[in-house]
Protein backbone atom coordinates (compact mmCIF):
# COMPACT_ATOMS: atom_id res chain seq x y z
CA UNK A 1 0.00 0.00 0.00
CA UNK A 2 1.15 3.51 -1.24
CA UNK A 3 2.09 5.93 2.09
CA UNK A 4 2.11 9.48 1.35
CA UNK A 5 4.04 11.97 3.61
CA UNK A 6 4.09 16.28 3.46
CA UNK A 7 7.57 16.99 2.16
CA UNK A 8 6.30 21.04 1.74
CA UNK A 9 3.45 22.72 0.38
CA UNK A 10 1.36 21.32 -2.47
CA UNK A 11 4.41 18.63 -2.97
CA UNK A 12 4.23 15.33 -1.72
CA UNK A 13 6.60 12.38 -1.94
CA UNK A 14 5.60 8.57 -2.38
CA UNK A 15 6.97 6.16 -0.60
CA UNK A 16 7.94 3.03 -2.37
CA UNK A 17 10.42 0.66 -0.78
CA UNK A 18 9.51 -2.16 -3.22
CA UNK A 19 8.19 -2.30 -6.62
CA UNK A 20 5.84 0.43 -6.55
CA UNK A 21 2.68 1.17 -8.42
CA UNK A 22 3.54 3.90 -10.00
CA UNK A 23 0.06 4.11 -12.61
CA UNK A 24 -1.67 5.41 -9.02
CA UNK A 25 0.38 8.26 -8.80
CA UNK A 26 0.38 9.13 -12.93
CA UNK A 27 -3.52 8.74 -12.41
CA UNK A 28 -3.59 11.65 -8.99
CA UNK A 29 -1.27 13.58 -10.97
CA UNK A 30 -3.23 13.74 -14.00
CA UNK A 31 -6.44 14.77 -11.89
CA UNK A 32 -4.50 17.87 -9.99
CA UNK A 33 -1.83 19.72 -12.26
CA UNK A 34 -0.92 21.72 -9.65
CA UNK A 35 0.54 19.08 -7.67
CA UNK A 36 3.02 17.33 -8.25
CA UNK A 37 4.04 13.61 -7.51
CA UNK A 38 7.16 11.49 -7.12
CA UNK A 39 8.39 8.29 -6.96
CA UNK A 40 10.70 7.35 -4.58
CA UNK A 41 13.00 4.15 -5.14
CA UNK A 42 14.54 3.48 -1.86
CA UNK A 43 16.37 -0.07 -1.63
CA UNK A 44 18.34 1.27 1.22
CA UNK A 45 17.05 -0.95 3.78
CA UNK A 46 16.54 -4.24 1.73
CA UNK A 47 19.00 -7.10 2.54
CA UNK A 48 21.41 -8.60 0.37
CA UNK A 49 22.92 -11.41 0.68
CA UNK A 50 24.33 -12.86 -2.79
CA UNK A 51 24.66 -12.00 -5.98
CA UNK A 52 20.83 -13.01 -6.67
CA UNK A 53 19.79 -10.45 -4.64
CA UNK A 54 21.24 -7.86 -6.57
CA UNK A 55 20.06 -9.16 -9.76
CA UNK A 56 16.49 -9.04 -8.68
CA UNK A 57 17.04 -5.17 -7.35
CA UNK A 58 18.09 -4.73 -11.02
CA UNK A 59 15.31 -6.63 -12.61
CA UNK A 60 13.09 -4.36 -10.72
CA UNK A 61 14.92 -1.53 -11.85
CA UNK A 62 14.73 -2.78 -15.20
CA UNK A 63 10.45 -3.42 -14.89
CA UNK A 64 10.31 0.38 -13.85
CA UNK A 65 12.33 1.68 -16.52
CA UNK A 66 10.02 -0.02 -19.10
CA UNK A 67 6.82 0.58 -17.66
CA UNK A 68 7.04 4.84 -15.73
CA UNK A 69 10.22 5.69 -16.12
CA UNK A 70 9.06 9.02 -16.34
CA UNK A 71 7.61 8.86 -12.72
CA UNK A 72 10.90 8.44 -10.81
CA UNK A 73 12.49 11.42 -9.42
CA UNK A 74 14.39 9.81 -6.37
CA UNK A 75 16.85 6.78 -6.38
CA UNK A 76 18.34 5.41 -3.05
CA UNK A 77 21.00 2.50 -3.63
CA UNK A 78 22.40 2.93 -0.67
CA UNK A 79 24.10 -0.15 1.39
CA UNK A 80 22.61 -2.97 -1.18
CA UNK A 81 26.12 -4.36 -2.01
CA UNK A 82 26.42 -3.67 -5.74
CA UNK A 83 29.88 -5.48 -5.47
CA UNK A 84 28.28 -8.60 -5.72
CA UNK A 85 26.70 -8.19 -9.16
CA UNK A 86 27.32 -10.59 -11.80
CA UNK A 87 29.08 -9.15 -14.89
CA UNK A 88 25.85 -8.98 -17.04
CA UNK A 89 24.10 -6.92 -14.07
CA UNK A 90 26.27 -3.93 -14.69
CA UNK A 91 25.40 -2.71 -18.32
CA UNK A 92 21.57 -3.32 -17.19
CA UNK A 93 21.77 -1.30 -14.20
CA UNK A 94 23.39 1.73 -16.24
CA UNK A 95 20.71 1.19 -18.91
CA UNK A 96 18.01 1.29 -16.34
CA UNK A 97 18.67 4.48 -14.85
CA UNK A 98 19.46 5.96 -17.67
CA UNK A 99 15.72 5.82 -18.75
CA UNK A 100 14.63 7.35 -15.57
CA UNK A 101 14.31 11.45 -17.45
CA UNK A 102 13.11 12.84 -14.34
CA UNK A 103 15.35 11.69 -11.99
CA UNK A 104 17.15 14.07 -9.82
CA UNK A 105 17.94 12.69 -6.46
CA UNK A 106 20.33 9.66 -5.87
CA UNK A 107 22.13 8.54 -3.03
CA UNK A 108 24.85 6.02 -3.47
CA UNK A 109 26.15 5.82 -0.21
CA UNK A 110 28.27 2.24 0.88
CA UNK A 111 27.30 0.42 -2.01
CA UNK A 112 30.38 -1.40 -2.73
CA UNK A 113 30.84 0.35 -6.28
CA UNK A 114 34.11 1.32 -7.12
CA UNK A 115 36.60 1.99 -10.33
CA UNK A 116 35.25 0.96 -13.79
CA UNK A 117 31.55 -0.53 -12.56
CA UNK A 118 31.22 3.46 -10.47
CA UNK A 119 32.05 5.14 -13.70
CA UNK A 120 29.34 2.86 -15.95
CA UNK A 121 27.23 4.22 -13.51
CA UNK A 122 28.14 8.24 -12.83
CA UNK A 123 28.42 8.67 -16.70
CA UNK A 124 25.05 8.41 -17.67
CA UNK A 125 23.74 9.74 -14.80
CA UNK A 126 25.34 12.77 -15.38
CA UNK A 127 23.56 13.05 -18.82
CA UNK A 128 20.21 13.03 -17.41
CA UNK A 129 18.53 16.11 -18.09
CA UNK A 130 17.86 17.29 -14.52
CA UNK A 131 21.28 16.96 -13.80
CA UNK A 132 22.87 18.92 -17.15
CA UNK A 133 20.19 21.40 -16.14
CA UNK A 134 17.58 21.17 -18.61
CA UNK A 135 13.86 20.48 -17.54
CA UNK A 136 12.39 17.86 -19.33
CA UNK A 137 9.14 19.91 -19.74
CA UNK A 138 10.20 23.46 -18.98
CA UNK A 139 7.77 23.41 -15.74
CA UNK A 140 9.90 26.28 -13.05
CA UNK A 141 7.84 24.59 -10.55
CA UNK A 142 9.12 20.95 -10.97
CA UNK A 143 12.41 22.23 -11.44
CA UNK A 144 12.83 24.44 -8.21
CA UNK A 145 10.54 21.22 -5.77
CA UNK A 146 13.96 18.82 -7.20
CA UNK A 147 17.10 20.09 -6.86
CA UNK A 148 19.48 17.76 -8.65
CA UNK A 149 21.40 16.21 -5.96
CA UNK A 150 24.63 13.14 -5.99
CA UNK A 151 25.91 11.28 -2.82
CA UNK A 152 28.47 9.03 -3.22
CA UNK A 153 29.82 8.55 0.90
CA UNK A 154 32.28 5.82 1.38
CA UNK A 155 32.44 4.52 -1.90
CA UNK A 156 36.37 3.99 -2.10
CA UNK A 157 36.75 6.42 -4.89
CA UNK A 158 39.81 7.56 -5.81
CA UNK A 159 41.95 10.35 -8.12
CA UNK A 160 41.83 8.08 -10.78
CA UNK A 161 38.18 6.98 -10.90
CA UNK A 162 37.41 10.97 -11.30
CA UNK A 163 40.17 10.60 -13.94
CA UNK A 164 38.10 8.58 -16.08
CA UNK A 165 35.44 9.64 -15.93
CA UNK A 166 36.25 12.99 -16.94
CA UNK A 167 38.93 11.99 -20.01
CA UNK A 168 38.25 8.59 -20.91
CA UNK A 169 34.38 7.91 -20.55
CA UNK A 170 33.68 11.95 -20.30
CA UNK A 171 34.32 13.27 -23.44
CA UNK A 172 30.50 14.31 -23.98
CA UNK A 173 30.62 15.72 -20.04
CA UNK A 174 33.60 18.03 -20.72
CA UNK A 175 31.80 20.03 -23.71
CA UNK A 176 28.44 19.71 -21.53
CA UNK A 177 29.04 19.92 -17.92
CA UNK A 178 26.38 18.82 -15.68
CA UNK A 179 25.64 22.25 -14.69
CA UNK A 180 22.20 21.20 -12.74
CA UNK A 181 23.68 19.24 -10.05
CA UNK A 182 23.31 21.05 -6.86
CA UNK A 183 24.70 19.30 -4.10
CA UNK A 184 27.82 16.44 -4.28
CA UNK A 185 28.38 14.65 -1.04
CA UNK A 186 32.03 12.79 -1.72
CA UNK A 187 32.24 12.38 2.34
CA UNK A 188 34.49 9.31 3.42
CA UNK A 189 36.17 8.70 -0.03
CA UNK A 190 39.95 8.74 -0.81
CA UNK A 191 39.75 12.33 -3.02
CA UNK A 192 42.16 14.77 -3.09
CA UNK A 193 42.63 17.95 -4.29
CA UNK A 194 43.34 17.00 -7.95
CA UNK A 195 40.29 15.10 -7.70
CA UNK A 196 38.08 17.89 -6.55
CA UNK A 197 39.77 20.02 -8.96
CA UNK A 198 38.19 17.91 -11.79
CA UNK A 199 34.78 17.34 -10.29
CA UNK A 200 34.79 21.18 -10.69
CA UNK A 201 34.92 20.81 -13.97
CA UNK A 202 32.18 18.18 -14.40
CA UNK A 203 29.62 20.07 -12.25
CA UNK A 204 30.11 23.49 -11.53
CA UNK A 205 27.13 24.55 -10.16
CA UNK A 206 27.55 23.10 -6.99
CA UNK A 207 25.64 25.11 -4.08
CA UNK A 208 26.53 22.63 -1.42
CA UNK A 209 30.07 20.79 -1.63
CA UNK A 210 30.88 17.73 1.31
CA UNK A 211 34.03 16.59 1.70
CA UNK A 212 34.00 15.34 5.43
CA UNK A 213 36.52 12.49 6.20
CA UNK A 214 39.29 12.74 2.81
CA UNK A 215 42.42 13.03 4.65
CA UNK A 216 44.44 13.54 1.39
CA UNK A 217 42.32 16.47 1.06
CA UNK A 218 44.63 20.08 1.37
CA UNK A 219 42.66 23.07 0.04
CA UNK A 220 45.47 23.92 -2.74
CA UNK A 221 42.55 25.18 -4.97
CA UNK A 222 40.07 26.43 -2.44
CA UNK A 223 40.41 29.78 -3.89
CA UNK A 224 39.50 28.70 -7.19
CA UNK A 225 36.84 26.92 -5.99
CA UNK A 226 34.86 29.00 -3.77
CA UNK A 227 34.89 31.61 -6.43
CA UNK A 228 33.98 29.33 -9.75
CA UNK A 229 31.13 27.12 -8.06
CA UNK A 230 28.13 29.69 -7.95
CA UNK A 231 26.48 30.85 -5.77
CA UNK A 232 28.13 28.17 -3.78
CA UNK A 233 26.46 28.35 -0.30
CA UNK A 234 27.91 24.85 1.90
CA UNK A 235 31.54 23.74 1.74
CA UNK A 236 31.39 20.50 4.43
CA UNK A 237 35.59 19.88 4.92
CA UNK A 238 35.51 18.16 8.46
CA UNK A 239 38.18 15.61 9.02
CA UNK A 240 40.04 16.97 5.84
CA UNK A 241 43.78 17.83 5.89
CA UNK A 242 43.32 21.30 5.35
CA UNK A 243 46.32 22.66 6.33
CA UNK A 244 47.82 26.40 6.41
CA UNK A 245 48.19 27.01 3.25
CA UNK A 246 44.69 25.46 2.57
CA UNK A 247 43.47 28.02 5.30
CA UNK A 248 45.24 31.06 3.41
CA UNK A 249 43.63 29.84 -0.23
CA UNK A 250 40.44 29.97 1.54
CA UNK A 251 40.47 32.94 2.92
CA UNK A 252 41.61 34.45 -0.50
CA UNK A 253 39.12 32.86 -2.36
CA UNK A 254 36.34 34.29 0.33
CA UNK A 255 37.76 37.67 -0.23
CA UNK A 256 37.11 37.86 -3.90
CA UNK A 257 33.55 36.95 -4.21
CA UNK A 258 31.39 39.95 -4.54
CA UNK A 259 28.97 40.93 -1.99
CA UNK A 260 26.44 42.06 -4.64
CA UNK A 261 25.91 38.57 -6.84
CA UNK A 262 27.11 36.14 -4.50
CA UNK A 263 24.81 34.06 -1.23
CA UNK A 264 26.57 33.69 2.25
CA UNK A 265 28.76 30.29 2.37
CA UNK A 266 28.43 28.55 5.22
CA UNK A 267 31.98 26.77 6.05
CA UNK A 268 32.64 23.08 8.13
CA UNK A 269 36.26 22.33 10.18
CA UNK A 270 35.65 20.37 12.80
CA UNK A 271 38.00 17.56 13.55
CA UNK A 272 40.65 18.27 10.98
CA UNK A 273 44.06 16.05 10.59
CA UNK A 274 45.56 20.22 11.33
CA UNK A 275 44.44 21.20 14.36
CA UNK A 276 43.44 25.07 14.65
CA UNK A 277 46.75 27.62 14.58
CA UNK A 278 47.67 31.26 14.29
CA UNK A 279 46.97 30.78 10.76
CA UNK A 280 43.32 30.45 11.30
CA UNK A 281 42.85 33.67 13.22
CA UNK A 282 42.80 35.87 9.95
CA UNK A 283 39.81 33.14 8.22
CA UNK A 284 38.02 33.23 11.94
CA UNK A 285 38.11 37.57 11.69
CA UNK A 286 36.87 37.44 8.21
CA UNK A 287 33.99 35.41 8.76
CA UNK A 288 33.33 36.87 12.42
CA UNK A 289 32.82 40.56 10.94
CA UNK A 290 29.99 41.95 11.48
CA UNK A 291 27.46 42.72 8.33
CA UNK A 292 25.08 45.80 7.75
CA UNK A 293 21.58 45.61 7.44
CA UNK A 294 21.62 45.19 4.02
CA UNK A 295 22.26 41.68 3.74
CA UNK A 296 25.43 42.16 2.21
CA UNK A 297 27.95 38.46 1.54
CA UNK A 298 28.88 37.14 4.92
CA UNK A 299 30.57 33.60 5.50
CA UNK A 300 30.11 31.93 8.70
CA UNK A 301 32.57 28.86 9.97
CA UNK A 302 32.13 25.91 11.89
CA UNK A 303 35.26 24.58 13.98
CA UNK A 304 36.10 22.91 16.97
CA UNK A 305 37.35 26.08 18.73
CA UNK A 306 33.82 27.95 19.40
CA UNK A 307 30.66 26.86 21.29
CA UNK A 308 28.06 27.13 18.37
CA UNK A 309 27.91 28.75 14.95
CA UNK A 310 27.64 32.75 14.82
CA UNK A 311 30.00 35.93 15.12
CA UNK A 312 33.65 35.81 16.05
CA UNK A 313 33.38 36.94 19.58
CA UNK A 314 33.22 35.94 23.11
CA UNK A 315 29.78 34.32 23.49
CA UNK A 316 30.62 32.16 20.13
CA UNK A 317 33.95 31.01 21.24
CA UNK A 318 34.99 28.80 23.64
CA UNK A 319 37.47 30.02 26.49
CA UNK A 320 39.81 28.67 29.02
CA UNK A 321 38.63 29.57 32.34
CA UNK A 322 42.62 30.26 33.50
CA UNK A 323 45.58 29.82 31.65
CA UNK A 324 49.26 30.77 33.82
CA UNK A 325 51.74 32.73 32.13
CA UNK A 326 55.19 31.29 33.90
CA UNK A 327 58.07 33.69 32.72
CA UNK A 328 61.46 33.12 33.30
CA UNK A 329 63.77 36.12 33.91
CA UNK A 330 67.10 36.17 34.11
CA UNK A 331 68.32 35.45 38.02
CA UNK A 332 65.26 35.43 39.34
CA UNK A 333 62.75 32.53 40.06
CA UNK A 334 60.20 32.20 37.70
CA UNK A 335 57.32 34.11 37.76
CA UNK A 336 53.92 33.14 37.50
CA UNK A 337 50.55 35.56 36.52
CA UNK A 338 46.89 33.73 35.84
CA UNK A 339 45.23 35.07 32.58
CA UNK A 340 41.46 35.11 32.84
CA UNK A 341 38.81 34.02 30.25
CA UNK A 342 41.46 33.24 27.24
CA UNK A 343 39.89 32.40 23.94
CA UNK A 344 40.43 29.02 22.40
CA UNK A 345 41.54 30.53 19.59
CA UNK A 346 44.44 33.10 20.88
CA UNK A 347 47.58 31.83 19.62
CA UNK A 348 50.62 30.93 22.24
CA UNK A 349 52.82 33.82 20.39
CA UNK A 350 50.00 36.31 21.30
CA UNK A 351 49.93 34.72 24.95
CA UNK A 352 53.86 35.25 25.22
CA UNK A 353 53.50 38.48 23.70
CA UNK A 354 51.12 40.35 26.14
CA UNK A 355 52.76 38.83 29.07
CA UNK A 356 56.20 40.33 28.23
CA UNK A 357 54.33 43.90 27.15
CA UNK A 358 53.21 43.82 30.88
CA UNK A 359 56.52 43.09 32.29
CA UNK A 360 57.92 46.09 30.46
CA UNK A 361 55.38 48.28 31.53
CA UNK A 362 55.73 47.34 35.02
CA UNK A 363 59.80 47.74 34.93
CA UNK A 364 59.29 50.71 32.86
CA UNK A 365 56.91 52.37 35.38
CA UNK A 366 54.65 52.70 32.94
CA UNK A 367 51.81 55.46 34.86
CA UNK A 368 49.52 54.97 31.45
CA UNK A 369 45.91 53.49 32.66
CA UNK A 370 44.69 49.99 30.77
CA UNK A 371 41.89 50.58 28.38
CA UNK A 372 39.60 48.30 30.28
CA UNK A 373 39.03 47.07 33.28
CA UNK A 374 40.38 43.52 32.25
CA UNK A 375 43.61 45.03 31.19
CA UNK A 376 43.59 47.59 34.54
CA UNK A 377 42.86 44.00 36.63
CA UNK A 378 45.72 41.72 34.69
CA UNK A 379 48.39 44.72 34.89
CA UNK A 380 47.59 44.80 38.51
CA UNK A 381 48.32 40.90 38.88
CA UNK A 382 51.50 41.49 36.82
CA UNK A 383 52.41 44.85 39.62
CA UNK A 384 51.89 42.54 42.23
CA UNK A 385 53.78 38.99 40.69
CA UNK A 386 56.59 41.25 40.07
CA UNK A 387 57.09 43.39 43.45
CA UNK A 388 60.30 41.48 44.53
CA UNK A 389 61.72 41.52 41.13
CA UNK A 390 61.12 45.73 41.37
CA UNK A 391 62.24 45.92 44.91
CA UNK A 392 65.76 44.86 43.98
CA UNK A 393 66.63 47.47 41.34
CA UNK A 394 68.29 44.85 38.99
CA UNK A 395 65.09 45.04 36.50
CA UNK A 396 63.85 49.06 36.92
CA UNK A 397 63.92 50.57 33.39
CA UNK A 398 64.85 48.15 31.13
CA UNK A 399 62.64 46.90 27.85
CA UNK A 400 62.60 42.88 27.39
CA UNK A 401 61.15 40.19 24.75
CA UNK A 402 60.01 36.77 24.10
CA UNK A 403 63.51 34.41 23.65
CA UNK A 404 61.25 31.35 23.44
CA UNK A 405 57.41 30.17 24.14
CA UNK A 406 55.55 26.63 24.69
CA UNK A 407 52.45 25.70 25.95
CA UNK A 408 52.45 23.28 28.82
CA UNK A 409 49.11 20.89 29.03
CA UNK A 410 48.69 19.13 32.73
CA UNK A 411 46.15 16.33 33.21
CA UNK A 412 45.14 17.38 37.24
CA UNK A 413 45.11 13.77 38.04
CA UNK A 414 47.05 11.91 36.39
CA UNK A 415 50.09 14.11 36.04
CA UNK A 416 50.29 13.34 32.56
CA UNK A 417 51.90 16.55 30.33
CA UNK A 418 52.04 17.59 26.68
CA UNK A 419 54.02 20.14 25.70
CA UNK A 420 53.36 22.15 22.15
CA UNK A 421 57.20 23.33 21.82
CA UNK A 422 57.78 26.27 19.11
CA UNK A 423 57.73 29.71 19.00
CA UNK A 424 53.60 29.94 19.46
CA UNK A 425 52.74 28.32 15.86
CA UNK A 426 49.61 26.76 17.63
CA UNK A 427 46.61 28.55 19.29
CA UNK A 428 45.81 27.65 22.83
CA UNK A 429 43.70 24.95 21.87
CA UNK A 430 39.54 23.80 22.95
CA UNK A 431 39.70 23.67 26.77
CA UNK A 432 39.29 19.72 27.94
CA UNK A 433 37.98 18.69 31.21
CA UNK A 434 40.59 18.08 33.47
CA UNK A 435 43.46 19.65 32.03
CA UNK A 436 45.68 22.82 33.01
CA UNK A 437 47.16 25.12 30.72
CA UNK A 438 50.48 27.22 31.12
CA UNK A 439 52.25 29.37 28.68
CA UNK A 440 55.76 29.05 29.77
CA UNK A 441 57.98 32.13 28.03
CA UNK A 442 61.81 33.01 28.51
CA UNK A 443 62.43 36.64 28.88
CA UNK A 444 65.17 38.27 27.44
CA UNK A 445 66.41 41.68 27.47
CA UNK A 446 65.71 43.77 24.42
CA UNK A 447 69.05 46.33 24.54
CA UNK A 448 68.28 47.83 21.11
CA UNK A 449 64.57 48.72 21.87
CA UNK A 450 66.06 50.21 24.70
CA UNK A 451 68.66 52.13 22.99
CA UNK A 452 66.28 53.43 20.44
CA UNK A 453 63.47 54.35 23.19
CA UNK A 454 66.75 56.32 25.03
CA UNK A 455 67.10 58.26 21.54
CA UNK A 456 63.81 59.32 21.14
CA UNK A 457 62.85 63.07 21.64
CA UNK A 458 61.12 63.46 24.65
CA UNK A 459 57.81 64.94 24.84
Amino acid sequence: MLTRTRKEKRIFFWKLPQLPNLEAATRGAAMNTDEYYCGVLDYSQRRMIDGRDVSDLIQELRTVSHRNPDNVRQLNLSRCCLDLMRPYDNSSLATSVACFTWLSVVRINTSGLHGQHMIALLYPLLRLPFMQGRNPVGDAKAEAAYPAEISLQNNQITDETVRLLSEVEGCFLRSSPASGVKKLDLSYNSVTDKAVRMMARLTPRLTHLYLTGNSDFTGTHLESHVTKFSPLSVLGMDKTGVDAQGVANLLAGLCKRKASDQCPVELWMRGMVHQPMDSWCPLLNFCGAKVDTQNKFRATIKHDLQNGLGHYSAGAMSQHDVVTAKLFLNGWQPVEVRHFDVPADMPISRLAALAVNEVTAVCLEDMTRPANTTARALRLRYCAALKHVIEGGTMVMKVFKVETARAVYVHRFSGEKVVVDGMGIEVCGAPKPGWDVAVEVAVDEDTDMLTRLSKAPRR
